[in-house]
């Protein structure tokens, strides 16, 4: 019979991957084992218009639209500006895609326009502000 790895296993077998290393990895539960390298993955061609702004634009259109200057144009912003950075790979790529990830959710959700988008629209213009992703419009010289 079978026995479960054991706690000690699995923390250096995670350690292991984070560090690059794939030799104590399991098939299935690691791209590096399957392959002979790093896992391939279909990056979008952005000279024929296939890329994450593109998307997001697509995505942003077929929503309704809100109030002018409401909500959903502050997160549709967002958007835009974090599928940007994520194009131009810029730093941080990461935190980018996992913050796309949110506003995209929440303009999904957004379609009945409630105090609770305020809220959301507010907190992702201040993460893009501290990113540096958008020009703060609130301090005044």
């Amino acid at each position: 019979m079978k026995q479960p790895d054991s706690e000690a296993l699995r923390a250096r077998r995670h350690r292991a991957h984070r560090s690059g290393d794939h030799r104590l990895c399991k098939p299935g539960n690691c791209a590096y084992v399957e392959n002979a390298g790093p896992p391939q993955f279909d990056l979008p061609d952005v000279a024929t218009g296939d890329s994450v702004l593109s998307a997001v634009l697509d995505f942003i259109d077929r929503i309704p639209p809100g109030r002018e200057g409401g909500p959903q144009i502050v997160m549709a912003r967002c958007a835009v500006k974090l599928a940007q950075a994520i194009d131009s790979n810029a730093p941080g790529l990461s935190g980018h895609v996992h913050q796309l990830k949110h506003v995209m959710s929440d303009i999904a959700d957004s379609q009945d326009e409630d105090g609770l988008d305020e809220i959301r629209a507010r907190g992702h213009m201040r993460r893009a502000v501290l990113k540096g992703l958008i020009e703060d419009d609130t301090k005044s010289a």
